[in-house]
């Protein structure tokens, strides 16, 4: 019999913690209220209500809590704003995603593993007869991983390669002065979910990310086209130095203040790490564990 063990707090979940980790099954993590819409929900509503309840998704149901669709932060700034679309206007039902990837009850984790890891979503619900009962998200299986792999306390682990050496590359920047609508676009374009904000040959002044749009923006009443980043943009910025190892970024995104860890190489931004990062990264080294 496994051993009974609460999972980092989370909400007072349980999980089943076997010698094998694919034994590790959706259902015992992951049984936790669902955050719902109406098809014919404004966005605006929706915008709020994933605000409220502290949620980058929501699952769009008909009666009986049949899934139609989810809806994501990642949709929101792709699909409506950087569209240009009214999200007084615009429903769910316009602006979904319609082919539901998900997971059932009984599946072990490993399933969920193999769709976000492969980085297009960042959430998979679970289902039980034909409804939704819960949802895994990377931020679930970010701290999963990290505890499976104790790459943060046990001694005998090697330590993993500088962020220098691995998540090195271009930095996308907008100007402060420039309108959310041009960020949301910058983003959908680079396929980002956040940008730096600096202006050229200065030091970063903030982080804009796409849950930034939907909880200051959007939930917020402001406009897109004539809102400027610099009056919505997160100002504290939590960062790791270009030579610290990665372990560093991972508690801080582990511990869930944020989805994006720039890297800093003295006042400049060389690099970021995300969540999306973490987790090829974890199950990488989770799998290679497991298999060894």
């Amino acid at each position: 019999m496994g051993k009974v063990q609460t999972f980092l707090g989370l909400r007072k979940t349980q999980f089943l913690c076997y010698t094998s980790p694919l034994m590790v099954y959706t259902a015992k993590l992951v049984i936790r209220d669902i955050v719902t819409a109406k098809p014919n929900q404004l966005i605006y509503e929706v915008a709020n209500a994933m605000k409220e309840r502290n949620t980058g998704s929501v699952i769009v149901a008909e009666q009986g809590n049949k899934p139609v669709g989810i809806f994501t932060e990642r949709d929101l700034c792709r699909k409506v704003v950087a569209n240009g679309l009214d999200v007084l206007k615009i429903r769910a039902s316009e602006v979904m995603t319609k082919n539901i990837i998900s997971i059932n009850a009984a599946d072990p984790i490993e399933r969920a593993f193999e769709a976000l890891a492969a980085g297009r979503f960042r959430h998979v619900p679970v289902i039980e007869k034909q409804e939704v009962v819960g949802m895994v998200s990377l931020s679930d299986l970010a701290k999963l991983l990290c505890t499976k792999l104790e790459i943060f306390t046990t001694k005998n682990n090697a330590k993993m390669s500088y962020t220098a050496r691995l998540l090195l590359r271009d930095v996308v920047t907008v100007d402060p002065y420039e309108f959310v609508f041009k960020a949301a676009n910058i983003m959908k374009e680079r396929n980002t979910g956040s940008v730096i904000v600096a202006q050229e040959g200065t030091k970063p002044l903030g982080i804009f990310t796409e849950r930034d749009l939907c909880r200051n923006v959007v939930a917020g009443g402001l406009a897109p086209l004539s809102t400027k980043i610099s009056a919505v943009m997160n100002k504290t910025i939590v960062s790791i130095d270009v030579s610290d190892p990665l372990e560093k970024a991972f508690e801080i995104l582990a511990a869930g203040q944020c989805r994006h860890v720039p890297i800093m190489e003295g006042e400049e931004v060389a690099g970021m790490v995300s969540l999306t990062d973490m987790v090829k990264l974890l199950h990488t080294k989770w799998s290679a564990n497991s298999s060894s």
